[in-house]
């Protein structure tokens, strides 16, 4: 049996069932303290139920508190903290035993739009045809069609290593929103910086771009 599924099952049927403030404390406590640990030792398919649990518990109407229901939010936000989605992402890379799509899918799918500079300069890093590179791209998709306003912000940052990839991004998804960003990355130092925000603006092909 995995003992350990079992084990954070009956967790989150205590938080679902025991109402008492104690209580509730209590598990939210322990899930912040062992998320990490999990994290170290590589266990994506607990780090999944994890996710799939509290997605299924933050659904349900008048079940907790506004404290209550923001500690579990931000108990899946920690995943797309740059140093956390950093580790994620070199634990994946490196083990021996690839974590299942389906676990790799559940998390991925939780990224939100602070993952996404980290997530742009690590695709590069993986085998390009690899179920990893696959799960992490489309995700990189979601959170830039999603997130018009993170992206504009990674484009104005110069020094930024996603800075290619995330111009490259905003043309092959025609990023209408991003048009401001790549206009002003016109004006990288870097040649070959400028001519990618250049072949963006063509792509996207709007009169703003095209006037840009």
């Amino acid at each position: 049996q995995d003992l350990r599924a079992n084990v954070l099952k009956l967790v989150f049927d205590i938080l679902e069932q025991r109402s008492e403030p104690w209580a509730r404390a209590d598990v939210l406590g322990t899930m912040e303290s062992y998320l990490p640990h999990i994290l170290n030792a590589g266990d994506f398919r607990s780090v999944a139920l994890i996710l799939r649990e509290t997605r299924l518990l933050i659904r349900r109407p008048g079940l907790f508190t506004q404290e209550e229901q923001a500690r579990l939010d931000a108990l899946t936000g920690r995943l797309s903290e740059p140093g956390v989605l950093q580790q994620i992402l070199q634990s994946v890379s490196e083990a021996q035993t690839p974590p299942s799509e389906e676990d790799l899918g559940e998390l991925f799918r939780e990224l939100r739009p602070a993952g996404l500079e980290t997530v742009l300069v690590w695709l590069p890093k993986l085998p390009a045809n690899s179920a990893v590179h696959k799960l992490l791209a489309s995700a990189s998709d979601r959170l830039a069609e999603g997130s018009p306003v993170e992206v504009l912000r990674l484009l104005r940052l110069p020094e930024s290593e996603a800075l290619p990839a995330v111009i490259g991004l905003c043309g092959r998804l025609r990023l209408q929103a991003a048009i401001p960003g790549l206009v002003e990355a016109l004006a990288h130092p870097s040649p070959a910086l400028r001519l990618l925000a250049v072949q963006a603006l063509d792509t996207i092909g709007t009169p703003g771009a095209l006037q840009g």
